[in-house]
């Protein structure tokens, strides 16, 4: 909301004088059923005094002062708390991306938060070593389907990607820009350059206390997915599966069976036939997650402080996630 109000002023029809009291309430009652005066008014500020109407019997120097409640002062914004609002909305768009919910604006958020490879490039230059700018990152939003598509569409095409990987239906991504100096090295220059990179990086939010993240977001899945309100949106989703002929039991793992399918080794014919497979049930569950997918957000945004505990004190025990298998 804006904070800039209108400059207007009163204008009083000589026939039509008016006392104080009545141009009073009507600030009141105005103030109470907007939140604001209007554009067209000048505010009242607090402490501030109305003069009396002409041929009143109040004196000159009667004071009317409107209420301290009702006109606030503008609140001022500092620098902390820019930085502070700015650093919370990046920390939930970390967390809303780690647990499979973030927005477009989050996900372009995260990225802007990297080290600019600008400032990568000046630092490895600087520590002796050469790199080359890497765009990468920014690729998928603007190239993979998964992103330029709606979901529905997306679902109708590839169903969940997986067979679509094998079949390599999918635009390319362009290759990593220091992949052909680092093959060059030998293994201690490698290591070497791959010191400096991360310390040319430890800004960036991706990188520092990526353990504390990894270890706090496994243990805060585990308590959202026993939270009543996601053990019901589970259900929901089961029993829309099961309305469109699709018998799963939870929609973060509906698209597991392809996956697997498609780690194994594959032949193209084998790959058109799960294509096939995936696409109805793909769209089936896109159509069937939607609430869902609102409930565990509304959930993550409800229990934020819990999280928040978790990972201050995965950071402060320097927890690691344990290692697979």
């Amino acid at each position: 909301m804006s904070g800039r109000r209108g400059a207007g002023r009163w204008v009083i029809p000589a026939m039509l004088l008016v006392t104080v009291f009545v141009v009073v309430l009507a600030f009141v009652f105005d103030g109470r059923s907007t939140g604001e005066p209007d554009a067209h008014e000048a505010p009242i500020e607090t402490g501030s005094t109305a003069p009396a109407a002409p041929g009143s019997d109040a004196p000159d120097n009667d004071s009317v002062t409107a209420p301290s409640d009702q006109f606030p002062p503008p609140s001022e914004t500092t620098a902390a708390d820019t930085a502070a609002s700015g650093a919370d909305s990046l920390f939930l768009a970390r967390l809303h991306s780690m647990v499979g919910v973030p927005t477009a604006e989050e996900r372009a958020l995260l990225r802007s938060a990297n080290t600019p490879q600008e400032e990568i490039a000046r630092c490895m230059a600087d520590a002796g070593f050469q790199y080359v700018e890497d765009r990468t990152d920014e690729w998928p939003e603007a190239n993979h389907p998964q992103f330029t598509l709606s979901a529905e569409e997306y679902a109708a095409q590839y169903g969940f990607g997986a067979a679509a990987y094998a079949l390599d239906l999918f635009p390319t991504p362009p290759f990593d820009a220091n992949w052909d100096h680092r093959a060059s090295l030998s293994e201690g220059q490698r290591n070497a350059w791959f010191a400096a990179e991360h310390a040319c990086v430890t800004a960036d939010v991706l990188v520092g206390e990526g353990d504390a993240w990894t270890v706090a977001v496994g243990q805060f899945r585990d308590a959202l997915a026993a939270d009543d309100r996601v053990v019901a949106a589970v259900a929901e989703w089961r029993g829309c599966m099961a309305a469109a002929g699709f018998q799963y039991d939870h929609p973060d793992r509906v698209a597991d069976e392809f996956w697997n399918r498609h780690s194994q080794w594959i032949t193209r014919d084998d790959a058109r036939k799960m294509l096939a497979e995936e696409i109805p049930i793909a769209m089936a569950h896109v159509s069937c997650v939607v609430p869902y997918q609102a409930t565990w957000r509304e959930v993550v945004d409800d229990r934020v402080e819990e999280f928040r505990g978790l990972f201050d004190a995965a950071l402060a025990s320097g927890a690691a996630p344990e290692a697979a298998g």
